[in-house]
């Protein structure tokens, strides 16, 4: 909680790994994600959130290849057999026909996409895998990286979504993310990788209709979540407030954030965001309650680094961050990191990478 507040609602971050008070971006989460800054708790992807879109972990189900044919679960053998369900369920049953699938024994593994997905995101499983496995030993990290490409399917929640056909992928976004983890492999740069992997995932469902998951919820025309009321299994999707000065909110949604989440909560949960392209931030310390206020000038009395906009920090008044390669100062700008008294990108080798878990798309 920040700052003692107390949210009546939880954010997912829309990146299948953090769970966060405000969902927002991709960027800093308590991820990590595609992207979103931190946000005081984070969320979708977004203020504070996961560095992707995260979400709740997908359903699990049985192994997403299948190495002899038969009934596979939800990955289904490439060559015989039939494809069990693309959501996942429970383990499929072998068969003795059919040729390897890919990734893992069949049956009873962990969840994965349908054979289309499987092919269509396998470039990106076999490029982050690389990634991860360069960055982490390079920077020293623990790694449990034995299961990444087999396991990868049953840690992105979006998959499924796309084999329901409630979420649709955009080919050339894919193509750049892929690109970039490629490049990642050698700079092992997670800021550059979260900009490159944002427009990846397209949900299909409008405001007031049946959602799981953030990622349905079409977002083309701004920021969206999907409310569970009382922790239900199924939402409904919701266009995010655009806070105006004096407003109640929830969380500030920065400049470059995409702000779309799971939320969980009351049927009346107060969803608004105080966006930064309008001027304003979330001040969640005022006495009477989070509430928008205009961002604060260069010199001013802050109480948080949020009343400083994406390229200030607070201490004491507004300072301005320290930018990429240059010295830490007073602070670093939200999505860089202090490395030896210099502002650096942060390492791809962090949150759950060294896991398994991308970070993106």
């Amino acid at each position: 909680m920040r700052g003692g507040q107390e949210f009546a609602l939880i954010l997912a971050v829309l990146s299948g790994l953090s769970v966060g008070l405000t969902a927002c971006g991709g960027q800093d989460g308590t991820s990590s994600a595609t992207g979103g800054q931190s946000g005081t708790g984070t969320g979708s992807g977004g203020t504070s959130g996961s560095a992707n879109m995260g979400g709740t972990s997908a359903s699990a189900g049985a192994g997403h290849g299948g190495s002899a044919g038969g009934t596979a679960g939800a990955g289904g053998g490439s060559a015989g057999g039939t494809a069990g369900s693309s959501a996942g369920g429970a383990a499929g049953t072998v068969g003795t026909a059919g040729g390897a699938g890919i990734g893992g024994s069949a049956g009873a593994g962990g969840a994965g996409g349908s054979g289309m997905v499987s092919a269509q995101f396998m470039p990106i499983v076999t490029s982050f895998c690389a990634a991860a496995r360069t960055c982490c030993s390079k920077a020293g990290e623990d790694m449990m990286l034995d299961d990444c490409e087999s396991a990868f399917f049953g840690r992105h929640a979006a998959l499924a979504l796309v084999d329901q056909g409630t979420v649709t992928v955009d080919s050339a976004a894919l193509a750049k993310c892929q690109t970039a983890y490629q490049q990642a492999a050698t700079a092992c740069d997670e800021n550059a990788l979260l900009s490159a992997c944002q427009g990846v995932f397209l949900g299909t469902k409008k405001a007031s209709e049946a959602c799981t998951n953030g990622y349905e919820c079409d977002d083309a025309q701004g920021p969206t979540t999907c409310l569970f009321v009382d922790n239900a299994p199924v939402g409904v999707c919701k266009k995010v407030p655009h806070g105006k000065a004096s407003e109640a909110c929830l969380s500030t949604c920065r400049l470059g954030d995409n702000c779309s989440s799971s939320t969980y909560g009351p049927a009346d949960s107060n969803l608004t965001l105080c966006f930064e392209s309008d001027g304003l931030y979330c001040d969640t310390f005022a006495d009477s309650g989070a509430v928008c206020k205009p961002i604060v000038a260069t010199g001013q009395a802050c109480g948080s680094s949020d009343a400083c906009g994406t390229l200030g920090v607070c201490y004491t008044t507004c300072q301005t961050a320290g930018v990429l390669h240059g010295p830490c100062g007073m602070g670093c700008r939200h999505d860089l990191t202090c490395v030896s008294g210099t502002c650096e990108d942060p390492s791809l080798a962090v949150g759950g990478t060294c896991l398994g878990y991308p970070p993106a798309p």
